[in-house]
């Protein structure tokens, strides 16, 4: 494979993963703004309320905070490495902030605040499941693909008799999406 043929392949991993997460997070941004207008549609109006939030800046918000959810979720799922500690203070922290400014500039927008929440963790979890299954595929593979092709292995027929047993079904499915 050339530099430039593996270069090519690469943008397109990361391109394809970005469409992932944007397609997520738009998704998810335009479901909970649909909720925030139909809340905002059905409550009771007081006369002392400020004046609501415009859709626009409430779309900002909730397509901000569910696109960084879909990227904390796929690279924390696709991650090797346990992230939970470093993980969970961070979105707690990001979450903190988003409520005290919304709180503090509109009183009466106490539901987008809800909003954002439930849209960065619905995205998360969309993300981060994703990237974990695309992170078992490619386990499985290198696992099935090492216990093959091992010399040893392949020297001795009962070896590959039992292994076949053991992990053939699994081996055929895990090699079988990689081949295609």
């Amino acid at each position: 494979m050339s530099d430039f043929e593996f270069s090519v392949s690469v943008w397109k991993l990361v391109i394809w993963r970005f469409g992932i997460m944007m397609i997520v997070a738009l998704l998810v941004a335009a479901v909970t703004m649909a909720l925030f207008f139909y809340l905002r549609r059905h409550r009771s109006p007081a006369p002392w309320r400020p004046a609501p939030i415009g859709g626009v800046e409430a779309a900002v918000v909730l397509f901000s905070i569910a696109l960084i959810g879909a990227m904390v979720g796929d690279l924390s799922g696709s991650s090797q490495e346990s992230i939970a500690g470093q993980l969970v203070p961070a979105i707690l922290t990001l979450l903190g902030v988003v409520a005290v400014y919304l709180f503090g500039k509109k009183h009466d927008e106490t539901g987008l605040v809800s909003l954002a929440v439930l849209a960065f963790i619905v995205t998360l979890t969309i993300c981060y499941s994703h990237a974990l299954a695309r992170k078992n595929d490619k386990d499985a593979f290198t696992f099935c693909r090492d216990k093959y092709s091992d010399a040893a292995v392949l020297a001795d027929p009962r070896i590959i008799e039992r292994l076949n047993e053991i992990f053939g079904p699994y081996c055929k499915a895990a090699i079988g999406r990689h081949t295609q």
